[in-house]
């Protein structure tokens, strides 16, 4: 295998990585709330007409890809999209 193909299989690696933690509608979901902005776990939930546990398993999932990131801020956890990658499949999902 040459030089470029090693590298396209590392890229091929990360892309599946990255699909796979936003193929499920409810993580794209999450992220589609969190494209307006930082939010809280709270707010994603009661935008999204979900129970926090749920919320906070799809967050898990997606900060674990790297997708998402969180910060606490007094005592609520405040979660925005990481992934620059992540944020242009969402702006072409949406203009699909």
């Amino acid at each position: 295998m040459d030089i470029a193909c090693s590298e396209q299989t590392s890229r091929a690696d990360e892309a599946e990585g990255l699909l796979k933690a936003m193929a499920q509608a409810q993580r794209l979901t999450v992220l589609c709330c969190l494209r307006d902005g930082e939010q809280s776990s709270t707010t994603i939930a009661a935008r999204a007409g979900w129970r926090l546990a749920a919320v906070s398993h799809h967050l898990g999932i997606l900060r674990n890809a790297g997708i998402v990131s969180s910060r606490r801020s007094g005592r609520r956890i405040i979660h925005t999209i990481e992934s620059p990658v992540a944020s242009r499949v969402l702006e072409a999902l949406r203009a699909a």
